[in-house]
């Protein structure tokens, strides 16, 4: 990662203080679960990992496309690809040379259809993700947790390229933090490290070239996660550890039919679920009053026309949902907030 990833660098020797510290965790995009998460996810599950990279999978080629969990435990620290939420993004293209390395990658020779994404968890070989539709590509952890993509295709080659964020295990405790470097109490920390640990951490910033009224100050973000069920008619609180009102939020929301298909869930399976989903970059502007109404023009999301809303809560700035419908609801989220603009 080229050295303007970082938000100061750190001279050779040079002592890392709290107020450096702070300004980099202002920027950095931190992972945590909604508070009121009901997925039997568990309370200290913090921290994920994104991954990016391209391939060329010949037909009939399995291809272990990464095993740096690896890097992340210890001795005694199991590792395992498996029950752990992943947010992937897959895009295919015609050639090796339209690969993001290659000397002909355009974004005019890229189209929706080729752009596939899914929230799921992976739990067994048998229940793979299937990014398109009539072409034999799949993604999928083996029986001993390595991530991988298969083509079982006679004779057709994909190229294709794949940005993921996996984070820690939902249902095993015994998985160790995302840390790249573990340091006990009162540890000098090295220029080298904190300049590493820069180079490996998204980053939000403002763009410096913004015109239209969003403050030169907006850095850093909060992505969320977690799964729900909601009555018929009831309200659902998801998030009270901050603010919702007046931020910029990129939410992929996920519908499964039952209780037993959200990710921790035992039927959850990656090849299926969800059977609904949708995505929306927005503002919460000055948030709804819980339980609506919901008008036209309301600072509210309805994801794939669902009777469900989304909103801050304009009292005090949870983040709520409103199911409008007759029926339960079962879903999962992923949301990405900005700070206040």
């Amino acid at each position: 990662m080229p050295a303007e990833n970082r938000q100061q660098d750190a001279a050779t020797l040079a002592v890392m203080t709290p107020a450096g510290f702070n300004a980099f965790q202002d920027k950095m995009e931190i992972l945590l679960p909604f508070s009121e998460d009901e997925g039997a996810m568990p309370p200290s599950f913090r921290g994920g990992i994104w991954l990016y990279g391209e391939w060329t999978l010949a037909p009939g080629v399995t291809w272990n496309i990464d095993n740096s969990i690896d890097y992340w435990s210890t001795a005694n620290d199991p590792y395992d690809w498996r029950w752990r939420l992943a947010h992937l993004f897959v895009v295919k293209v015609a050639a090796a040379n339209e690969l993001p390395s290659g000397n002909n990658h355009a974004a005019a020779t890229i189209g929706v259809g080729d752009i596939a994404w899914k929230d799921c968890s992976f739990h067994d070989t048998a229940k793979r993700w299937k990014p398109y539709a009539g072409q034999d590509l799949y993604i999928y952890c083996d029986d001993a947790g390595g991530i991988y993509a298969q083509n079982t295709s006679v004779g057709s080659t994909y190229y294709f390229y794949l940005m993921g964020m996996f984070t820690r295990s939902i249902q095993d405790l015994r998985y160790g933090p995302h840390r790249i470097k573990s340091f006990a109490d009162y540890a000098r920390m090295s220029a080298a490290y904190y300049n590493g640990h820069q180079d490996r951490t998204v980053m939000l910033w403002a763009a410096t070239k913004e015109e239209d009224g969003l403050p030169g100050t907006f850095l850093g973000a909060t992505k969320l996660y977690g799964q729900f069920t909601i009555l018929a008619g009831a309200d659902k609180l998801l998030d009270d550890t901050r603010d919702w009102r007046g931020r910029i939020a990129l939410m992929h929301w996920s519908l499964v039919p039952a209780a037993n298909r959200l990710p921790a869930g035992v039927n959850h399976d990656p090849s299926v679920d969800p059977t609904t989903k949708d995505y929306m970059l927005w503002c919460t502007k000055t948030g709804v009053a819980v339980g609506g109404p919901f008008p036209a023009g309301s600072f509210s999301w309805n994801p794939a026309a669902s009777g469900l809303r989304i909103y801050a809560d304009n009292a005090n700035g949870y983040l709520y949902a409103s199911n409008t419908t007759g029926a339960a609801i079962y879903f999962y989220l992923t949301a990405k907030m900005t700070g206040t603009i």
